[in-house]
């Protein structure tokens, strides 16, 4: 379990024994009977919220996973960029990259090659 998950179970776990505690409190102060009216409305607009709710919240991109092998021979030039495998930019979207097998790179002549995976900030300018 990653380390923030356990920050939010613990979280969540305090925020339900505030909540039982305080329920309890409320219906001794207040008695069952008022305690039954109110909960009636209240839990009316619960349920409403928990069917609206999933439309509230903004969707999660799910993660994505690339995977890259097998790849052939690269060659570049004077100023060029070969890359054998996978060429990402320098800001990569969420989630797993995986290169296996990537083929040969050259470069002649003040070029660049990479052989598995390169981030686009590799590219030089002159």
């Amino acid at each position: 379990m990653r380390r923030d998950n356990r920050r939010w179970t613990w979280a969540g776990r305090v925020a339900f024994l505030l909540l039982v505690a305080g329920l309890a409190t409320y219906l001794f102060v207040v008695g069952l009977e008022r305690a039954d009216k109110i909960a009636s409305g209240v839990g009316a607009v619960l349920a409403l919220l928990a069917l609206g709710l999933p439309y509230l919240l903004s969707e999660r991109k799910p993660a994505t996973t690339l995977r890259v092998f097998k790849t052939g021979k690269a060659t570049a030039g004077r100023d060029g960029l070969a890359v054998s495998g996978l060429l990402t930019p320098a800001d990569p979207p969420d989630g797993d990259v995986v290169v296996n097998e990537t083929g040969d790179a050259y470069a002649t002549d003040g070029g660049h090659a990479v052989s598995g995976l390169a981030r686009d900030q590799c590219r030089t300018e002159k």
